[in-house]
């Protein structure tokens, strides 16, 4: 029979088929993750895992099951989320964002343009955890069972609800909320048995309304400074709850006692806390409330009946029996986002209904009912308080860290730490701390508010305390400033040193420093030139160049000590040595119409190079358009000194080779003497004294500053000591020894010398030679010394001339033309001349161009006129209309 053999046959295939085991099907995931920040990339086409989250909301709003989470990071999304994926009561789909006591701009923000949230046609869905910022943040539409908690609505400024029920919604809760200068929530025409509960407003906008949706719960919500009724109940919405809430028609966070202007709030100034119409009143409950108005407003509006306060509403309506009116400052004062009650407000305390529909085990933050031992219950209450906040005998919980044996909490593994634990209590309770070191060691509970703990694991640790009262209160925190503990891998105590030199001269900042597992908290430089030690990190400046050994020492809190020594070799910059070696001539000019300070350019002839033009910082606060004279000379510590005639006065700006800075203008004395305005200056420098000279009213007059002492003397009248009868017009200054030279002209044209002997401390004075015959019209002079010989140079129709008095042979060599020898004959128009070892520097202005001659006594030569003004010298600098040079070396 072969039917029964095929069916035996297909028995058999069968039997092998069904013994093969069948794939097991992936449970679905119970999160799905969200994070438009993550570190890896995220990706709207993935799974949503952990490991490559979502970049939308939007994208696992589509995709979601019921018993999902939604776990959302990152802080920006732009863009309206619409959910409309339904989960079943036992399986509900939850959205979540930060948990509550997160900051709020820490918290996933949704921040499209308008409505940021709509939820349409859907049921059993949680949305927790989110910062909404816009007017009609969330829209429930057509929905129920949908739960909007923990959430923060803040500063649209828009009178317009942040969040609105519409289209025949219904079992909507609205609860454990912030809502900051924001609309509140409004139930609209269609919606029924909607849930407000235990949010907090702050005005000047509305908190709660509900036109034409019967069975509203509005309870334990906190609403202050609302402009419009804080609670109003509309057109037919009958069978209501207003229980357990705390209503201030003015207050906190507008400073204590003032009215918040509702002027420009639509709807205009409100004049009652709570409003319930005619059609609503029916099976509508009013009790356990705090209710206190702002100055002419009211407290109730019932069926169109005004009630000032809660008795005269009771003895009118039957409501409000238990409802009371008190002033209640909040905790923390002129704080405005946070509205926790203080034990002052006895009304609120211990005090509400328990069984109000709508009540929640937990307020605001999470807390639960607590019992305050300072406030009698009111009959039939259990503890739980008024308004969105429980009040709490615990304050600000925090906990400190430090090292058991030194200060710090950082070392080498194993590291004994001490943790102390700073709450503020307000009730006479005891307390209990639980300890969590967040390194998965069981958390330690304790009486004693301070413990050790030893940390074995390398990483950084934050801990956090839970403090617990006999009443039942609780608060946890850690402290973000002193309360985290940093282990490290066991290492030696390690050294590095460098030096990097500084843009100032011979001055050094040393680089480097120590490591080790604990703090470093001794450091010792010692620059090795016999000065001592200097704080680890500040520069040094070396007395002058050479090879140093430098130490640095430093020591860890653990008690480990180590030193490092390096060899540096200390010496002036190249551009340094251009300023302060060799033979070098300085040259200042003020160049028009520019009124910016003076300019500065340098030669250093040994080296062979210039320095260019460059504006002399500190010398702005004067413009330099306004100098009538100009003249500088070097001091023998290397100094550069410049002293300028200014608007009739005098002034003096210091260089200053130690620092390579330069003063800015100082007055010695605005006026040398009463006699009238400066009318020109020159200076020569003996030793470290600077000797001014002064010409005013035609005659000369003489101060010296001593850079040894910081001091000047008084005014001298040199036309008098030296026995000069005739008017001066023209001034210039040198030295030789500790001989002061002034060369002279006066208004007939004549040359005249006067000197000043210091050795001898007297003045002599008389004209040049007649026999050396002089140039006609001389229109300024000049001077400088070579040696010992006094360098007259004079200028005279536009062409430079020479005299030269050898104070070591006792003679007089006669007027040279020198612009006949160099060139540049007839156009100069100023004239500057300086020394630097046995040659004479002449600097002259000629069409706005600086020019430079030199005459070489050691060859006997002249070198013709140059264009320091141009490219390859000094470079451009025109027009100058001003000019001073001063030689060392």
């Amino acid at each position: 029979m072969r039917i029964p053999r095929i069916l035996g046959l297909t028995a058999a295939a069968a039997t092998v088929v069904l013994g093969v085991p069948l794939p097991a099907l992936a449970a679905p995931a119970t999160t799905l993750y969200v994070d438009n920040t993550s570190a890896t990339a995220c990706s709207d086409t993935g799974a949503g895992t952990q490991a490559q989250p979502y970049c939308t909301i939007t994208r696992a709003a589509q995709v979601v099951e019921p018993g999902q989470t939604v776990e959302v990071r990152g802080r920006f999304y732009s863009g309206d989320v619409k959910l409309t994926r339904s989960g079943t009561p036992d399986k509900p789909i939850t959205f979540i964002g930060l948990p509550y006591g997160t900051a709020p701009w820490d918290l996933p923000q949704l921040s499209p343009r308008d409505t940021a949230l709509t939820v349409t046609g859907a049921h059993d869905v949680v949305v927790r955890g989110f910062y909404l910022g816009t007017p009609d943040a969330v829209v429930v539409t057509g929905s129920h069972h949908v739960t909007l908690d923990q959430n923060y609505f803040s500063l649209t400024h828009s009178a317009r609800p942040s969040v609105r029920v519409t289209g025949q919604s219904d079992h909507v809760t609205v609860s454990r909320n912030e809502f900051r200068l924001v609309g509140g929530v409004s139930a609209d025409p269609g919606t029924h048995d909607i849930t407000v509960s235990t949010n907090e407003f702050i005005g000047p906008y509305s908190g709660v309304s509900a036109t034409d949706s019967p069975g509203s719960a509005v309870t334990n919500n906190t609403i202050v400074s609302a402009c419009g009724p804080g609670v109003a109940l509309n057109g037919t919405s009958a069978g209501a709850s207003v229980e357990n809430n705390i209503l201030i028609g003015y207050g906190h966070q507008l400073g204590a006692g003032s009215t918040p202007n509702c002027d420009s709030v639509p709807g205009g100034q409100g004049d009652t806390e709570i409003a319930v119409s005619a059609g609503s009143a029916t099976g509508t409950t009013v009790d356990y409330n705090i209710v206190h108005p702002r100055p002419s407003s009211v407290g109730y509006t019932w069926a169109g009946a005004r009630h000032l306060t809660p008795e005269a509403f009771s003895t009118a309506t039957g409501q409000a029996k238990h409802d009371a009116d008190q002033s209640i400052a909040f905790s923390p004062a002129g704080l405005p986002t946070v509205l926790e009650l203080t034990d002052d407000a006895t009304a609120a305390i211990d005090s509400a209904d328990p069984a109000a529909p709508g009540i929640l085990p937990t307020d605001l933050t999470g807390r639960p009912a607590i019992d305050s031992p300072l406030v009698p219950n009111t009959p039939g209450g259990n503890g739980r308080d008024r308004g969105a906040r429980e009040l709490q005998g615990l304050q600000q919980a925090s906990v400190s860290v430090r090292g058991a044996n030194f200060p710090t909490p950082q070392g080498a593994a194993p590291l004994v730490v001490k943790a102390t634990a700073s709450v503020q209590n307000n009730w006479p309770t005891t307390l209990t701390y639980v300890f969590d070191f967040r390194d998965g060691t069981p958390p330690v509970t304790t009486t004693d508010p301070t413990v050790e703990h030893t940390y074995t694991a390398v990483g950084t640790y934050r801990p956090q305390v839970t403090v617990q009262d006999s009443a039942g209160s609780k608060i946890a925190g850690n402290d973000y400033l002193g309360g985290m503990a940093t282990v490290k891998e066991p290492a030696p105590l390690a050294l590095s040193l460098g030096a990097e030199q500084t843009a100032r001269p011979l001055e050094y900042r040393f680089t480097g420093g120590a490591t080790s597992p604990w703090i470093v908290n001794g450091y010792a430089i010692d620059p090795g030139d016999g000065t001592g030690s200097v704080p680890y990190g500040w520069s040094h400046t070396y007395a002058r160049p050479g090879s140093y050994n430098v130490t640095l020492t430093a020591t860890d809190e653990s008690g480990r000590s180590a030193g490092l020594t390096r060899t540096i070799t200390v010496d002036y910059t190249d551009d340094m040595k251009d300023l302060i070696s060799g033979e070098r001539v300085r040259v200042l000019a003020d160049a028009r119409p520019d009124i910016l300070p003076l300019n500065e350019a340098s030669a250093n002839h040994t080296r062979g190079v210039w320095h260019p033009w460059a504006r002399i910082p500190s010398t702005e606060d004067q413009n330099a358009s306004n100098n009538a004279s100009l003249a500088s000379a070097f001091t023998a510590n290397g100094d550069l000194h410049t002293a300028r005639v200014f608007w009739g006065g005098l002034t003096v700006a210091d260089w200053h080779r130690r620092d390579f800075q330069w003063t800015g203008w100082l007055v010695p004395e605005r006026n040398p003497i009463n006699s009238g305005p400066v009318s020109q200056v020159s200076v020569a420098a003996i030793g470290n004294k600077l000797h001014v000279l002064t010409l005013v009213s035609g005659r000369v007059y003489q101060n010296t500053a001593d850079y040894d002492t910081g001091r000047w003397g008084g005014w001298a009248d040199v036309s008098a000591a030296a026995g000069v009868n005739t008017q001066i017009t023209q001034i210039a200054a040198g030295a030789t020894g500790n001989v002061l030279h002034i060369a002279m002209t006066d208004f007939q044209g004549r040359v005249l010398v006067a000197d000043g002997n210091y050795d001898k401390g007297t003045w002599w004075s008389g004209d040049l030679p007649a026999q050396l015959g002089r140039p006609g019209g001389i229109t300024q002079l000049s001077a400088a010394t070579v040696g010992s010989k006094f360098h007259i140079l004079a200028l005279a129709g536009g062409s430079v001339y020479q005299a030269t008095a050898d104070y070591a042979a006792g003679g007089w060599n006669g007027w040279g033309n020198v612009s006949a020898v160099t060139g540049l004959a007839g156009g100069v128009s100023t004239l500057a001349a300086a020394s630097t070892g046995n040659s004479l520097r002449l600097y002259a202005i000629s069409g706005g161009h600086v020019y430079n001659a030199t005459g070489d006594y050691t060859k006997g030569v002249w070198y013709p006129w140059a264009d320091v003004t141009a490219p390859g010298a000094a470079g451009p600098l025109r027009p100058v209309a001003n000019l001073t040079v001063a030689g060392a070396g």
